[in-house]
Order: structure tokens, then sequence, then C-alpha cells
């Protein structure tokens, strides 16, 4: 608990910074501790595993005390161990500015009451020249109405060298919000500045875009004008193929048929010789055996 005195965890007013802070430097700077070592060493893991180093020693305290846990209720112990933490340091620093806060009156009085012995031993021990002399004769017969006015103008002299303080200050503070509203000024300047470039930028772009589509439509005009040539071409060119070939298979068949027709006629000169043939051989037959 007494790592939230130490010097980065002192004027954090939001718990949601602090809760982050308390958590990283669990992590980082206690996760050597005998528990979380031990805990580590039964669950068979290293603190790389794991976001918090509280949660190793939870889990090893319920192991301890053999009470059925689940994560809901690890969380839950977790985050009331925070809140805990958090508890103190806003306790612990509500405090301090109580003790601030009373000590600080306390010197005010303290000085307040110092400069007034001062300027009345120093009134009374030390006089100097004639006048003074009289100031402190005369100031010896003083009423308390007179004494609390010259402490009420010893009260102003003092207000008036706060004042002037409280007026350098002010000053500063003013210097400093000008120089504030200069730089913002100058950032406004060069984001405009960026604003109208980038936009530039932007139309110049869109210009060649449009000219580089222009070209592309063009060119795609070009192509597509190009492939209707090459296919009417094409077809031409097929069509006279076909023509061609349909020629040549007419050619074909005429020739075939001719072939035909010969030999149709050449059979038929052959079997005609064959029976001219046949009768001459019988009719020499005959005349053989009739004589």
């Amino acid at each position: 608990m007494l790592f939230v005195t130490e010097s980065k965890f002192i004027n954090i007013s939001h718990p949601r910074k602090l809760l982050s802070l308390i958590q990283d430097y669990e992590l980082k700077f206690r996760p050597d501790s005998p528990i979380t070592q031990k805990a580590m060493e039964s669950l068979g893991q290293d603190r790389y595993h794991f976001r918090r180093k509280n949660k190793f020693e939870l889990h090893y305290d319920f192991e301890i005390q053999k009470i059925p846990y689940t994560e809901k209720d690890l969380q839950r112990a977790y985050l009331n161990y925070l809140r805990e933490l958090i508890m103190d340091y806003q306790n612990l620093f509500d405090g301090r500015k109580r003790i601030k806060a009373d000590f600080q009156r306390r010197q005010r009085e303290e000085d307040e009451l110092r400069g007034q012995y001062f300027h009345i031993l120093k009134l009374s021990k030390w006089p100097e020249p004639v006048k003074t002399k009289r100031f402190i004769s005369s100031f010896e017969i003083l009423n308390l109405d007179q004494k609390l006015q010259l402490i009420e103008d010893e009260r102003n002299k003092e207000q008036k060298i706060n004042d002037c303080f409280a007026k350098q200050a002010i000053k500063q503070e003013l210097d400093r919000r000008l120089k504030i509203q200069e730089i913002s000024q100058r950032e406004e300047k060069l984001l405009a500045t960026r604003k109208e470039t980038f936009d530039n930028l932007k139309k110049k772009a869109a210009s060649e875009n449009k000219k580089v589509y222009e070209k592309l439509q063009i060119h795609q005009q070009k192509v597509r004008e190009q492939i209707e040539n090459d296919f009417q071409n094409s077809k031409s060119i097929q069509e006279k193929m076909e023509a061609k070939q349909f020629s040549i298979q007419q050619q074909r068949t005429k020739m075939i048929s001719e072939i035909a027709s010969r030999n149709r006629k050449l059979e038929d000169k052959i079997n005609h010789f064959k029976d001219d043939f046949g009768n001459r051989l019988m009719e020499d037959l005959t005349r053989k055996q009739q004589a």
C-alpha cells in the first residue's frame, strides 16, 4: 500500500487513470513476490501469460482455502482490491490537502504575528533619529484603535505587495494565453494552408483522372472497332473458305461420279467381251464335234 505515496501517484484526481497506473505498477515492479512465484509454479505458467499479478495471488489464495471459484469471482475480488487501493489513495490525498491548507493558514498567522512583533521590537529597541523617537514616544501612548489602525496599515502594505505579485502573475498568465492564442492562430493558418493545398491537389487529381478516363474510353472504342473489323474480316474469310470447300466437294463428287460411270462402262465392255468369247468357243467346239 505504500507505493501509492510515490511521486508518480500524487496529484491524480481521476480514478480510472490511477487504476491503470496501479495495474502497471503491480505488473512491472512486483511480479517476483513469493506468493506470485508460488501461484505461477502451481499453475505451470509464467507472468507473461497474464495481464495482472494480483490474479496469481487471488488464484493461489482460492486454491489454498479450497474454495470453489470462477473467473467472475476472481475478477470481483480483484476489483474490490483495487477499490480499496483507490479509497486509500483518495483518503491520503484528501488528508494531504487538508494538512497543507492547515499548514498554510498557520504559516500566514505566524508570519503576521511575527511581522507585528518585529515591528514593535524594532521600534522599541533600535531608535534611530529624533523623528523615530517622537514616533516611539507617540506609539507608546497609542490607544487600541490606533494600534489596530497601524496593524491595518501594515496589512494594506502587505496586500499591495501581494497585489503587485498578483498583477505580475496575471500579466504572465495573459502573456501565456496570448502566446497560446498566437500558436493556435498559427496552427489554424497552417491547417488552412494545408487544406487549400490538399484541395488543389484533389482538384488536379480529379482533372487528371478525367483526362485518363477520356483517353481510356477512346482507346476502348478503338479496340472495339478493331475487334469488330477483325471479326468481319474473319467472317468473310470463313465464308470464302466454306465456299472453296463446297466447290472442292462438288468437284470431288463429280470426279467420283465420272470414275464410277467409266468403271460401269468398262465392266459392261468386259462382260460383253466375255459373252462374245464364250459364244465363239462354243461355236468352235460345236464345229469340231460335227466334223
